[in-house]
This record gives C-alpha cells, structure tokens and sequence, in this order.
C-alpha cells in the first residue's frame, strides 16, 4: 500500500481518539479511548502531536503513530493500523517515517514498549533496527491483605516530585519524573505521612495503580507495605493492580511480601539507537 503521512495534529481529538481505536482492533487487551482520555495520556506522557505521523490511502487515516519528546529523546507511545490495513506494509512505513523524523530532529535515542507476546509487533521493531533493553513487569493484588490506615489524599504530582530529587534517570519512561509530575486528575495520589507514596487511578473494576514509590533514607521499615495495605482497605473490594510497566526486580520483594502475584502480561522496552549524545553542532 502506497501511503502518505499527515500530523495527527490535524485531526480534531474527536476523531482522533476514533482513529486510536480502531488501529489497536483486536490488541491484546482491549483498548477504549474517548476524547478526554487520549488527551489527558497525550499530556502526560508528553505526546506531540505534531511529530506523530497518521499514514493515509488516499484521504483516509489507515495507521497511527503517537510520538512523545523530551529533550532530544522520544518515544513510541502508541502505534497501531486499521485491521483492513494490516499486513499491507504501511506499518513499516510509518515506522520508517518516525525514526527518520527523529533524525532530522537531532533526537539522540528513541524508545517504545512492547507486549512482550506479541511477537508480530516485536519482529517489526527489531527488523527497524530496535534493540530490546529489559522487561516491564507488573502484579495483581493476589493475596494482599487489607488494613485500615489514616490514607491522606495529596496531588497526584507530587510522587514525580520527590523522586525527581533521587532518581538517576533510569526509570523507563511512563515512571520518570516528569511523567510523574505531570499527572492530573482522574490521577490521584495517596500518602500515610510523607514517607512513601502512591499514585494511580480508581476505575470500575479494579485501583489501577501507576506507581509506588518509598523515600530512600525510610525504606526497609514497612512505610510501602502499610500504604498499600490501606489502599486496598478504603478501596475494598476493588483489587489493587500495578500495570506493567516497572523494570523486571523493581519492587520485587515488596510484592512479594504483601503476597501480590505476577501481573499476566509483561512488556519488551526497545531502544533504536539515533547518534552520539554530544555530537558537533554545525553553525
């Protein structure tokens, strides 16, 4: 299929949020996207719309890319074909068209996560040139027991705040800092008494939880356990799940101490390697 590209900016997020829906027909978990939705993980996650290509046939959006920045790094953080589309080779092409944008940009690294069973996703990115750096895990609430604490409601961004003043920048993406400190509402953020944090979302089914995080000089002393715990007693009996997106051992034990098991799905992040960082700058 002959395609050409078009900003998804110039789409109205009403449709948008349409096209969204349909390229991830099918997926491996099902994917619903209204407009205040998209645009509140656009922002958050810091998805320029004018650097995330829509391919076309003829006049009509087949494929999608959105395309967060930050500096001179970017990410995949969605990308996905209408099902008439698939196997056409615009995927292809549309992922040629966002390395290529990243060049031109001087980007120094692009990154996108992956569900690590869909193998057909993850032979595209590694033909392209994608290298897999580590595995996203996540847990489900399993045996965790619920007890009341004195939860306090704090905003939403102060997590990304705190851990900005001790991360080394080796979070993945959707846990940095500035993803972080970026959240709003429906977000919310919980605290007992400053000493650990958590921020996530109370949906219908289940507290999505983003993320969970203990100062450095308090840890070890049970600050974490004692807040999830009493998350999952003012939220009964909604379970608490952590989706994955944490680097594979990051807060193992934990899990494992409040008797959570292993989220089912798990994700590849990738990295396509653009240039050197520091490289001359032609006047």
């Amino acid at each position: 299929m002959t395609a050409t590209f078009a900003a998804a900016a110039e789409l109205p997020y009403v449709e948008l949020a349409q096209l969204f829906e349909r390229t991830f027909a099918g997926y491996v978990v099902p994917v619903r996207a209204t407009p205040a939705a998209l645009e509140a993980r656009n922002r958050i996650e810091h998805v320029d719309l004018f650097a995330s290509p829509i391919a076309l046939h003829g006049a009509v959006p087949v494929a999608l890319a959105l395309v967060a920045r930050r500096g001179r790094k970017s990410r995949i953080a969605a990308m996905g074909v209408v099902v008439e589309a698939r196997g056409s080779g615009v995927a292809q092409a549309l992922l040629d068209k966002v390395i290529g944008d990243a060049r031109a940009r001087g980007d120094t690294s692009l990154v996108l996560e992956c569900i690590a069973s869909n193998e057909r996703a993850l032979r595209l990115y590694r033909r392209a040139g994608f290298v897999p750096t580590r595995r996203l895990v996540g847990w489900r609430a399993g045996a965790l027991a619920p007890e009341a604490q004195p939860i306090v409601e704090v905003d939403p961004a102060e997590l990304g705040r705190v851990l900005a003043r001790s991360d080394d920048g080796g979070l993945p993406w959707q846990l940095a800092p500035a993803s972080l400190a970026s959240l709003t509402a429906p977000s919310r953020g919980w605290t007992i008494d400053g000493s650990a944090f958590a921020v996530g979302s109370v949906l219908e089914q289940e507290v999505a939880l983003r993320a969970v995080f203990t100062r450095p000089e308090r840890r070890r002393a049970g600050h974490a356990a004692r807040l999830l715990r009493g998350l999952a007693a003012a939220f009964a009996p909604l379970p608490l799940v952590m989706n994955p997106i944490a680097p594979d051992g990051l807060g193992r034990e934990l899990a494992a101490h409040l008797g959570a098991v292993p989220h089912e799905l798990a994700q590849v992040e990738m990295v396509f390697p653009l240039a050197v960082a520091g490289a001359t700058v032609t006047p």
